[in-house]
């Protein structure tokens, strides 16, 4: 966060100082009550539910992300109706990564990752339940499912997850437990999903 302190010329040099250190106070506790967002190890095993293919992939070492393995992650992402890619966001990878590893899951089953404008419109005219600005056409959702999860444990998930302040970017996850409930992370200004 970086905060700009304005100066009247004639402003007196105590009011300065009062006023610098209280935005420099300000600018510090925010930035320390943010935890950092959620991320794993840098490996993903993805299985798409509709295709039947499987990707195992390094995608991140440390902080630095490999572009052939995030173009393997758009592709395995991609549109199911037209093989349509798309950019999909980092940080949605990572909180990916990060459910995978906690779970110790073998895979994550992409259900639904990026929609095609076409593909989702052809969703609502079949009576799914899919908004029509869904994060899914942005590359910013996924709809997954995990074998090793009970419903139970997403709930528990949900709840740190949620806490977790990473209002920044707008992303969104349903996480489908085995009795077919649908778990919403969501997160960022907008609504749509």
């Amino acid at each position: 966060m970086i905060v700009f302190v304005l100066v009247k010329r004639s402003m007196p040099l105590r009011i300065f100082l009062i006023i610098s250190a209280l935005a420099f106070f300000a600018s510090h506790s925010y930035a320390a009550a943010l935890p950092p967002f959620p991320q794993g190890d840098g490996s993903i095993t993805f299985y798409n539910y509709h295709t039947g293919e499987v990707l195992d992939v390094s995608y991140r070492a440390g902080q630095k992300y490999n572009k052939n393995g995030i173009k393997k992650i758009q592709h395995i992402f991609r549109s199911r109706s037209d093989d349509l890619e798309h950019k999909i966001e980092l940080n949605l990878i990572d909180l990916l990564d990060n459910i995978q590893d906690h779970f110790k899951a073998d895979a994550i089953e992409l259900i639904s990752g990026y929609r095609s404008p076409e593909l989702n419109k052809q969703l609502k005219a079949e009576g799914q339940n899919v908004s029509e600005q869904s994060l899914h056409m942005e590359g910013k959702a996924a709809d997954i499912h995990i074998d090793e999860i009970s419903e139970g444990e997403i709930v528990i998930q949900r709840r740190i997850l949620s806490m977790s302040m990473w209002e920044s970017c707008a992303i969104g996850i349903c996480l489908i437990s085995r009795a077919g409930s649908c778990w919403v992370f969501k997160r960022g200004a907008s609504g749509r999903f």
